[in-house]
């Protein structure tokens, strides 16, 4: 049986409550009405704006027919696979201020999870909210933000860091927002809440594979972009051989591979852990997800998702229950390995081309701009040289002339841990790494108390190995500064602490792990 999120209902609207509430209309529709006036005739705007206000009616008429829960948990999960950082408009809806940057108004993720987010405001015990989170986790998420913002005014672009501030503000939040869904301390709810999350990032998947295959068969020209949606990727020399990598609607391989890879585990959990038709999504989720990833042609991808495979793979069978389980699921397990393995060799030349014959010259560009990085650490130790500022800092160093003119491209650091140390300092990286760390292990711990049952400890394993692989696949790129990937990698993390507080509540254990 499904339980509600605790959501405020409204009282039914009466005759007298409609008469007073006319003029408050009446004034906000003639209001509506003059907007093209007062945004100096810009109809992008004003459209984007009617587009935004009759979004939030539907989920509010949704809300009053009992069906947000389900709507507004799916679709968070569907709009963080398809483009996120746009809305479904146009991309021409930006502004530029933040000094000239185009910046996105909202996002459909950001209109959905603010929803949920004022949902649970409405009637939540706040005191539930904040415990569950350690004061650790409390202590490294605020030495974070912190570091960033202390980094921003002595950097050579301060707007830039305001900017990316204001977007990481908004993936903590959705973090927070993940986590309070399990105020209601029921493992059962919990249960219902993910899985429908879940089945949004399962529907999105499967929308990704049909684009990657649209696109890998050059059924579209690159770069085809509709409402806001542009799918795209390039053609790499592998062996003296122009290949197509596909980047769907990431518009990136490396970005595409990155929640691919982290997606595969946890899809094939809930593939063994659930029934009939929740099993048949989860299932079509898992291998659309490999099947992405094996186009992706990510050397970073692939490993991140090897190495999180192995990892959830040699704790469940480090337990007879484990065992027995896969036993029992052995049909599925063996479908999905067969699928994986004619995938694997009808692949089998790219990949073998792309691990032992890529262009050296995109890995020493690499080496080069982290060598860069550590310069420049070497150089700004504490502060860094400013949240967003990497880029505009090279120039110092020499970089931005030789890459703008060898390569068309700005200097990125491909190395998230050694971009974060250039422009925040190494005190906020390790705020940012044993934050990850720390929810990383402590789901694989509480996974491990219930090794024994492995219905519910396979769930938070994979979780948990998933949150591995975003951590590893970064080591060789930028992934999180992508918007997409890290409004993904924050409510990962929420789910994974959302799950482990869940288990660690049936143990009558509070979540800074005392009795």
């Amino acid at each position: 049986m499904d339980v509600e999120i605790s959501l405020a209902r409204t009282p039914c609207i009466t005759m007298q409550t409609r008469l007073y509430k006319m003029p408050l209309i009446g004034g906000i529709g003639m209001l509506g009405g003059m907007l093209p006036l007062l945004l100096g005739g810009d109809l992008r705007l004003f459209f984007f704006i009617m587009a935004t206000l009759c979004g939030i009616s539907m989920v509010l008429l949704l809300y009053r027919m009992g069906l947000d829960r389900q709507l507004l948990l799916m679709g968070l999960g569907v709009s963080m696979v398809i483009n996120p950082n746009k809305f479904f408009l146009t991309t021409g809806v930006t502004r530029q201020h933040f000094g000239g940057i185009p910046a996105p108004f909202i996002s459909l993720t950001d209109l959905v999870f603010f929803c949920m987010l004022i949902a649970m405001i409405v009637k939540s015990n706040k005191a539930t909210w904040l415990n569950s989170f350690t004061l650790f986790e409390k202590l490294m998420i605020g030495f974070y933000v912190l570091a960033m913002a202390v980094s921003i005014p002595g950097s050579i672009e301060p707007p830039f860091g305001v900017y990316h501030l204001m977007f990481e503000f908004k993936c903590i939040l959705l973090f927070v927002t993940v986590v309070g869904l399990g105020q209601e301390r029921c493992l059962r709810e919990t249960l219902s809440n993910m899985r429908l999350m879940f089945a949004g990032i399962a529907m999105g998947t499967l929308m990704e594979v049909v684009a990657v295959i649209v696109e890998y068969n050059g059924l579209i020209p690159p770069g085809t972009s509709f409402m806001g949606i542009t799918v795209g990727g390039f053609k790499e020399s592998l062996a003296g051989m122009l290949t197509s990598r596909v980047g769907g609607t990431y518009r990136h391989p490396n970005y595409l591979a990155i929640p691919m890879a982290a997606m595969l585990v946890p899809f094939t959990a809930l593939a063994l852990t659930n029934k009939k038709a929740w099993r048949f999504l989860f299932a079509c989720a898992t291998l659309s997800a490999g099947f992405c990833l094996a186009l992706t042609l990510s050397r970073g991808g692939w490993l991140a998702a090897c190495v999180s495979i192995a990892v959830c793979t040699m704790v469940m069978l480090s337990t007879k229950e484990g065992i027995r389980f896969i036993r029992r699921n052995s049909m599925l397990v063996s479908i999905i390995l067969v699928v994986g393995l004619v995938t694997g060799l009808s692949l089998s030349d790219l990949i073998r081309y792309k691990l032992f014959h890529s262009d050296p010259t995109n890995i020493d560009a690499r080496i080069a701009l982290n060598d860069m990085a550590l310069d420049i650490i070497k150089d700004h130790p504490l502060q860094g040289v400013g949240l967003n500022n990497s880029v505009q800092a090279s120039e110092k160093y020499g970089m931005m002339e030789q890459f703008t003119t060898s390569v068309g491209l700005p200097p990125v650091i491909h190395n998230i841990y050694l971009l974060l140390a250039a422009e925040i300092g190494i005190p906020g990286l390790l705020a940012f790494v044993l934050f990850g760390a720390s929810v990383c292990i402590k789901g694989f711990l509480v996974a491990r108390r219930f090794r024994y049952i492995p219905e519910i400890a396979l769930p938070l394993m994979a979780l948990a190995a998933g949150l591995l692989a975003y951590l590893l696949a970064d080591l060789f790129g930028p992934g999180l500064r992508k918007q997409e990937i890290a409004y993904q990698y924050w409510w990962h993390l929420g789910c994974v602490l959302l799950y482990t507080n869940a288990l660690l509540d049936q143990l009558g254990i509070t979540h800074d792990g005392e009795k």
